[in-house]
């Protein structure tokens, strides 16, 4: 058998080889090799002919035993109907075991800032947050729902309290404003857990901030990364009014990551009508090791994405 029936017939055993392998382990040109299978008509049959590059495998799932869903920077009155109308309604078929709500309402009239001719009332503010608490615990009877304290729902009412002549009337604070008892509903604070257990709340290995306890930068780039160098591991957080995400993998090969929550407030107000805001929520599933998945979602005409 010459060279050429011996490229034809190692060919037709492995028709996975390369030209160029034939080509080293025959000691001649790629040019002949092609020759060679065209005229024992394996090149063209070789052509369509690939070598997997690696096996397909089935990614591997845990089991998860928690959903919880996070929507925060609604600043009722100012929220954006739409975004948020969106978000309850994913929020109804998705079903989840526990509901994270941050900043739901702006507290305007009691901030230090200039107000707006469009700036509700404080008191229809508060009923309209009452409203929007009782939609949400309807619609989730059995769910755990925690409102979250922030730099407005917390921070400004508290401070704005402290400093009135109300100070030391009796059901002035959020629990007793919003009916949270009622509903079933807790109030947690990054600055109360901070205060007495050390550190603030946290799910699994995740931890979860409004966003202004870091000192993070307001208007950087990347808050996300910033909040990650802050606190060195997982924490999920709102207050930004945009939704990012910054992974890190240490020398050990351990990765932690924080994830920035879009909003679901008016993205043009008078105080800043241009910026880089977007409307969005989360959803993180938790698994039975602490492990967990966060899906930063975003809200662009009128989808989730």
């Amino acid at each position: 058998m010459n060279k050429a029936e011996r490229i034809a017939a190692r060919a037709e055993a492995n028709p996975f080889l390369g030209i160029r392998e034939l080509a080293r382990e025959f000691n001649t040109c790629p040019a002949q090799v092609r020759r060679v299978l065209r005229r024992n008509g394996l090149y063209e049959e070789r052509k369509v002919q690939k070598k997997p590059l690696v096996q397909v495998l089935v990614p591997k799932y845990k089991n998860v035993v928690c959903t919880e869903a996070l929507i925060t920077d609604i600043h009722i009155p100012f929220h954006d109907e739409e975004a948020l109308g969106i978000a309850l309604g994913f929020l109804r078929d998705l079903k989840p075991d526990r509901i994270n709500l941050g900043e739901i309402l702006d507290f305007h009239q009691v901030s230090v800032h200039a107000k707006t001719p469009e700036g509700r009332d404080f008191e229809e503010e508060i009923a309209l947050g009452r409203s929007f608490l009782w939609q949400v615990r309807s619609d989730h009877p059995h769910a755990q729902i925690d409102l979250e304290g922030g730099n407005h729902n917390g921070d400004r009412w508290a401070k704005w309290l402290a400093a009135s002549v109300l100070k030391d009337v009796d059901n002035l604070d959020i629990e007793e404003l919003l009916y949270l008892d009622d509903l079933g509903i807790n109030y947690v604070s990054a600055f109360d857990e901070l205060a007495t257990t050390g550190r603030p709340t946290r799910y699994g290995e995740l931890f979860h901030l409004h966003g202004h306890e870091a000192n993070v930068a307001w208007r950087s780039v990347n808050v996300a990364r910033n909040m990650w160098i802050k606190l060195r591991y997982n924490c999920i957080f709102g207050h930004f009014h945009k939704s990012q995400e910054y992974i890190n993998t240490d020398i050990k090969g351990r990765q932690t990551g924080a994830w920035s929550v879009g909003c679901l407030c008016d993205l043009h107000p008078r105080f800043m009508p241009v910026n880089d805001w977007n409307h969005g929520f989360a959803v993180v599933y938790y698994h039975d090791d602490g492990t967990f998945q966060v899906q930063n979602l975003k809200i662009v005409d009128g989808m989730v994405l």
